[in-house]
C-alpha cells in the first residue's frame, strides 16, 4: 500500500493514481464545466496525484501529479486489454444496479477516445485529462464521433486488473459520482500500458444529444 495524496487530500491507495473529469451539459461538442479533485460536485483538473477525489462541481486548480512509488506491474492473470475492458464494464454496470442506475452500454466511438487516451499516456508518459497539446476529454469524445450532451471521465495508472482500479474509483467520491451518475447511458473503457508494463485506464462516459 502507497500513500499519495491529490490536492489537498491525503488517501492510502492500492497502488495506482486517479484522476477525474467530468463535462456537464452544454452544446454539443463543446467542453463544459470539468472537475478534478474534490469530493464535491464540479471541480477543474488537477494534475494527478494519488487516489481517488474528484467530482462534477467547481472548484480546484490543477496541480501537478506525483505518483511516489515504483511502477507496479499489472496482473499478468486473464487475457488481454480488451477482456479487461470489458470486465470493467460489467463491474461498473453492477455497482450501478446496486444504486438503482440503468446499465450503461457499450459505444464503440467512446471507446475509440478511451483507447486512445490510455495509449497516448502510455507511449508519452504522462497522466492527465489533458494531453501535452491541451486536447481535452470532450475533444477527444467529439473527435471520436461521439455528440454528447454530457460525458464524463474517470483515469487511473498503476492498477493492475479490473476489480483493483474499479475499487479506487469506487472508494473516491468524485470518479463514484461518474460510475454511478444515472444521467450516462454509455461507456467506453480503455486500457493501454506503457514499456515499463505500467497500466493506464481511462473511462468515457457520455449522454448522447
Amino acid at each position: 500500500m502507497i500513500l499519495t495524496t491529490l490536492g489537498t487530500v491525503a488517501v492510502a491507495a492500492t497502488a495506482g493514481i486517479l484522476m477525474i473529469r467530468s463535462g456537464q451539459t452544454g452544446p454539443v461538442g463543446a467542453a463544459g464545466p470539468v472537475t478534478l479533485a474534490s469530493d464535491d460536485p464540479a471541480p477543474v483538473p488537477s494534475s494527478p496525484a494519488a487516489d481517488p477525489t474528484d467530482s462534477p462541481s467547481p472548484a480546484a486548480t490543477p496541480s501537478s501529479p506525483v505518483p511516489t512509488a515504483a511502477h507496479p506491474k499489472p496482473s499478468a492473470k486473464s487475457g488481454g486489454n480488451a477482456e479487461f475492458e470489458a470486465q470493467v464494464l460489467v463491474l461498473v454496470n453492477q455497482e450501478r444496479a446496486k444504486a438503482g442506475c440503468a446499465p450503461v452500454t457499450p459505444d464503440p466511438r467512446l471507446t475509440t477516445a478511451a483507447r486512445g487516451h490510455s495509449t497516448d499516456m502510455a507511449r508519452r508518459d504522462y497522466f492527465d485529462h489533458n494531453t501535452p497539446e491541451g486536447d481535452s476529454a470532450a475533444k477527444r469524445i467529439t473527435d471520436a464521433g461521439y455528440r454528447w450532451r454530457t460525458y464524463g471521465e474517470n483515469i487511473a495508472a498503476g492498477y493492475g486488473d479490473p476489480a483493483s482500479v474499479m475499487k479506487g474509483w469506487m472508494n473516491s467520491s468524485g470518479h463514484r459520482h461518474n460510475i454511478l451518475d444515472c444521467a450516462f447511458r454509455n461507456l467506453g473503457v480503455g486500457l493501454a500500458y506503457n514499456d515499463k508494463h505500467y497500466s493506464y485506464w481511462t473511462q468515457d462516459f457520455g449522454t448522447a444529444a
